[in-house]
């Protein structure tokens, strides 16, 4: 089986400035800057986040928000006689959960397909993309001779269970519908659609993701990109990417991966990026604390839902802080003091409960070059949790938390003064997407 595909493997997202030579048959080639370095597991172990770096294991990311035609003014651009910009001659890129090719949205009067290519990433056995390992690439050719059949699925079999990346390659490229009651953004333009597949499991276990949420890894999203970006070049047509997805589990600095190679691309001529910013603001997911004066410490409250005890949660301090953290259950049991520190993981099973909790302390996370402290539970209590950071240079300090953004946690855990600013999800926070 190919590494990128098999659960025995971890998929690791490295600087292509440490790739050793006897590493090659495990590495996969994302661009000048990343490639995946595929590492099998031995016994899988939450610890594992710990023995090997955290910047090194992808993003999760999960289902954002869509686009309304009417709030964003396009409307009074497509009825403007004088610009006329209906996308003819463009390309749209949709990286999502695929797309109905079948749809009346994505085809000419005369019944042929809008869609240039489709590459889904979930269906293995096909015509791989040139340049990649896996999933299945469909043309337009492929694509017509499926809508002049009875049966299109069994010529092209991709589609989309879910309906989100249908939903966002309408809305953004849509063909006008027979009773003038719709049309996308860019009716005329041409689509590249990749459907991801989903997150590996060990990556879920790894960031305690439930097993039963739409969820995708930064890997394949960065592949996706470098696809659609890589053909338009050979087609010779400006593109624009567009992206329905995002992460809250990130420093929101735009040092990610995904984010660098979306602000770097964006920054080519004909080239653009479109990036959902999320449905985070009024979740009660981000706190923000700023410690001024002694004793240079603080306890924020986060209460948890039996709905979910299954979750992490990030804290990133400024970057002049150094940070400890104690946490103090709604039993009143509390951890020793957790000092920050370099490649450590510290696991603790809760006496008066069934509470498993892990904690790396980060002195100093790579991609951002500051501290990260991520808080991972299972079968987490319901109740009010404490959260006790002290600054042990005793200085004033400030820090960002973020919990799970989306489906990956309910609405009913959150931080009881929380705060609506910086919610953002990654790669929203990129510069020039």
């Amino acid at each position: 089986m190919e590494k990128i595909l098999d659960e025995n493997y971890y998929d690791f997202l490295i600087n292509n400035t440490i790739v050793q030579e006897s590493q090659r048959e495990n590495i996969t080639h994302i661009n000048d800057r990343h490639s995946i370095l595929h590492v099998q597991m031995s016994d899988f172990n939450m610890c594992d986040l710990g023995l090997y770096p955290y910047h090194r294991f992808p993003s999760l990311l999960t289902l954002s928000s869509k686009l309304s035609l009417d709030s964003s003014n396009i409307s009074q651009i497509q009825s403007n006689p004088s610009l006329a910009l209906l996308g003819a001659g463009v390309l749209v890129g949709i990286i999502d959960t695929g797309i109905d090719y079948t749809h009346p949205a994505f085809k000419n009067a005369d019944n042929s397909s809008r869609i240039a290519f489709i590459w889904d990433q979930t269906i293995q056995g096909g015509t791989v993309p040139e340049g990649f390992t896996y999933g299945t690439e469909y043309d337009n050719q492929e694509l017509n001779l499926a809508l002049g059949s009875e049966e299109p699925l069994s010529i092209v079999p991709s589609v989309d269970e879910n309906g989100h990346g249908t939903a966002l390659a309408s809305v953004a490229a849509g063909s006008p519908s027979p009773d003038g009651g719709f049309r996308g953004v860019v009716p005329r333009s041409q689509l590249i659609v990749v459907k991801l597949k989903q997150a590996k499991q060990n990556l879920r276990r790894i960031f305690c993701i439930p097993e039963e949420v739409v969820c995708y890894q930064e890997t394949d999203v960065v592949l996706g990109a470098r696809y659609i970006y890589a053909t338009a070049r050979r087609l010779n047509m400006p593109v624009v990417i567009c992206l329905g997805l995002g992460a809250s589990l990130a420093s929101h600095e735009g040092n990610e991966a995904t984010s660098s190679y979306l602000d770097f691309i964006s920054q080519v001529s004909q080239v653009d990026a479109v990036v959902s910013a999320g449905n985070e603001g009024n979740n009660n997911r981000h706190y923000y604390g700023n410690v001024d004066s002694s004793p240079f410490n603080q306890e924020f409250e986060l209460k948890v839902s039996p709905r979910d005890p299954l979750f992490a949660f990030e804290i990133w301090p400024d970057i002049q802080a150094r940070l400890s953290i104690q946490v103090i259950a709604p039993t009143g049991e509390m951890t020793q003091v957790i000092y920050p520190s370099l490649g450590t993981c510290f696991n603790h099973q809760f006496v008066f409960s069934q509470t498993q909790m892990w904690v790396n302390n980060i002195l100093i996370e790579e991609e951002s070059g500051g501290q990260m402290i991520l808080v991972r539970f299972a079968d987490a209590t319901e109740g009010i949790w404490r959260i006790r950071v002290n600054n042990i240079d005793e200085t004033p300090f400030s820090f960002h938390s973020w919990l799970p953004n989306g489906d990956f946690i309910s609405n009913e855990t959150f931080f009881l003064l929380s705060s609506p600013d910086t919610t953002i999800t990654s790669p929203g926070n990129a510069v020039h997407v």
